[in-house]
């Protein structure tokens, strides 16, 4: 995308336009946006505003080592959010007292063999006992 970029539209537009850039690469256009934002956030790409989002590059000449610090913080970055999205289903799926994750997210040691008492999964739990020892009684 930087290299395209980096050289004038073929439709003899003076800007790259989302869309044109898009097919120029044969790649979606939500996927351009996705490597643009990246772009536009390390200072590379500027997104000029009008009828139609005209593309262009801040820094030309970058080398390819600095695009590859590009990626691999982009990659960093998306393992965070899929890490974050697994703990927040985990969460929420959990039967273990709430409180006990959340501390364990805060901390590096989960607490052990307390629970809080007062959460829907410890509540559930609770109720369960009770009506196994009322049954066995």
């Amino acid at each position: 995308m930087y290299q395209a970029l980096a050289c004038p539209p073929r439709d003899g537009q003076e800007a790259w336009e989302l869309r044109g850039l898009a097919a120029a690469l044969r790649l979606s256009v939500s996927k351009v946006q996705v490597v643009l934002a990246l772009l536009r956030d390390a200072g590379v790409v500027r997104a000029g505003r009008g009828a139609a989002v005209s593309l262009g590059l801040r820094q030309v000449g970058l080398e390819a080592d600095a695009i590859d610090r590009l990626v691999e913080g982009y990659t960093a970055r998306r393992q965070r959010d899929a890490d974050a999205i697994e703990a927040m289903v985990d969460y929420a799926q959990s039967g273990h007292c709430r409180w006990v994750q959340v501390l364990g997210w805060l901390s590096d040691a989960r607490p052990t063999g307390w629970a809080c008492g007062h959460c829907d999964n410890c509540g559930r739990i609770a109720e369960a006992q009770r009506a196994v020892a009322g049954g066995a009684g």
